[in-house]
């Protein structure tokens, strides 16, 4: 299963040039409540987003973001899974 743990900016951004449907290419996305209640501030919010799989907004703690792989440099991808 491919699993992605996102930020503002990778949503935000996409839903700017209306390509949130790439955000497809995963089986599961998680967001951070913080990230929820930011996407609110731009009008947009998460739990209403039309996507193959729902993001699911979730407390996300040190070891859990351990276990996945992050590119803080490059905004506009996502954080993918190691397993």
């Amino acid at each position: 299963m491919l699993e992605a743990i996102s930020n503002t900016c990778p949503i935000l951004y996409l839903h700017e040039i209306s390509n949130l449907f790439t955000l497809n290419i995963f089986e599961q996305l998680y967001i951070p409540r913080l990230v929820a209640d930011e996407l609110g501030c731009y009008d947009l919010n998460a739990e209403d987003i039309a996507l193959s799989s729902p993001i699911s907004i979730v407390p996300i703690n040190r070891e859990q973001r351990d276990n996945y792989f992050t590119f803080s440099d490059c905004p506009i991808i996502l954080s993918l899974s190691k397993e």
